[in-house]
């Protein structure tokens, strides 16, 4: 720390550590001080004023405050589903809620994550909480709540052993056995759901993207749906909210084929009829988005009545990319219909690639 004279007065210029790695640097000007001794009393008086709010400040905030200024910090830039997310995995630390956040060490987050661990947590939720705490104990320190991250000691967890969920899909044979054998009547959301799997099919795109489709988004004429919003469910005291697309990938306008097409025109027909909806008006449920639920189960008792196997609704998402893939499409246009980038829809669907390789070579060989 220093104290010097200008022209101007004297000014103390100095720099405080406040942690490992973290420095406080200030410069002040001294107004009205005429002696370099009294500068000197004011810049000590600074340095002992800034080192007691400082212990102040770490002893004080517990983990739970600590989890509430960060996410307040953050909120304006996450979306809702993470918002959603972080909050349902900060009740499994409840225990340390009240505990001080500099008095958390490496051992007591690793004792809580062995917990998942053991009840066979897959490895992609036990690091998401991993990332997430250490988001929020960074932001301690970079904020000079806590001196320390107590997440540096703790490695991300891995499971060389974990054998990854199998990707299941529809073939255009069973989709086309489903169908024949799918409820339509226009009572409890049959012909609505009806509908709405024949557009997850034949779009592959997710449910959030479609719960949030409105009447606009849907050109018949031009035979494409714009897809710029996702619906999440479930997020805080509401039972939906909508958003902005995943990613700037995610926007895109797609072209349905025909039948869909031929579906659509009906379906809107009738639904203008019965609702008198508007272009504002969710496509699927009126002033309501249909509950994911509800589409889940008429989708399972279609799968039923068609003797086929029950797969999630992601899953018709997986049928269309195999459908494209199986087709001879290419990389970069299953990747742009689907909201993708190119690296992500390799690395998802690499398998349906290899087969389709199988197949062009096969019809290489025929040739010669």
């Amino acid at each position: 720390m220093a104290v010097y004279k200008t022209k101007d007065g004297y000014v103390m210029k100095g720099t405080i550590k406040r942690g490992p790695n973290d420095y406080y640097n200030y410069t002040k000007k001294l107004k009205g001080v005429t002696t370099k001794k009294e500068a000197q009393k004011i810049e000590l008086d600074f340095k002992d004023k800034f080192n007691f709010e400082q212990k102040q400040k770490v002893s004080s905030v517990t983990f739970k405050e600590l989890t509430e200024l960060y996410d307040d910090k953050v909120k304006n830039n996450i979306k809702a589903t993470t918002k959603q997310t972080n909050a349902y995995m900060l009740m499994k630390f409840v225990d340390l809620y009240d505990l001080k956040a500099s008095s958390i060490t490496s051992a007591d987050i690793q004792k809580i994550l062995n917990t998942f661990i053991k009840r066979g947590a897959s490895t992609n939720y036990v690091n998401g909480i991993y990332s997430y705490l250490n988001k929020i104990f960074k932001f301690g320190v970079k904020e000079n709540y806590i001196l320390y991250n107590p997440m540096t000691k703790i490695d991300r967890y891995k499971k060389p052993d974990e054998i990854k969920k199998e990707m299941k899909f529809y073939t255009p044979e069973q989709f086309k056995q489903l169908m024949l054998t799918a409820p339509k009547d226009k009572v409890h959301h049959e012909y609505e759901c009806y509908v709405i799997i024949n557009v997850l099919y034949f779009t592959g795109m997710r449910v959030g993207e479609l719960s949030a489709l409105t009447l606009q988004d849907v050109d018949l004429k031009k035979k494409t749906i714009h897809i710029n919003k996702t619906l999440s469910f479930g997020i805080g005291d509401n039972r939906w909210h909508i958003g902005p697309a995943k990613s700037s990938r995610s926007e895109r306008t797609i072209m349905i084929p025909t039948n869909l097409c031929e579906i659509l025109v009906e379906y809107i027909s009738y639904y203008k009829k019965i609702y008198g909806v508007t272009n504002q008006t969710f496509l699927f449920g009126v002033d309501v988005p249909i509950a994911r639920e509800t589409i889940r189960h008429r989708f399972w008792d279609m799968a039923d009545l068609a003797g086929l196997e029950r797969i999630r609704l992601h899953d018709l998402r997986h049928s269309h990319a195999s459908l494209l893939a199986n087709m001879g499409c290419s990389v970069t246009a299953i990747a742009r219909r689907m909201g993708h980038s190119e690296a992500e829809c390799f690395k998802t669907y690499i398998h349906l690639f290899v087969s389709t390789d199988v197949d062009l070579v096969n019809k290489i060989d025929k040739v010669f």
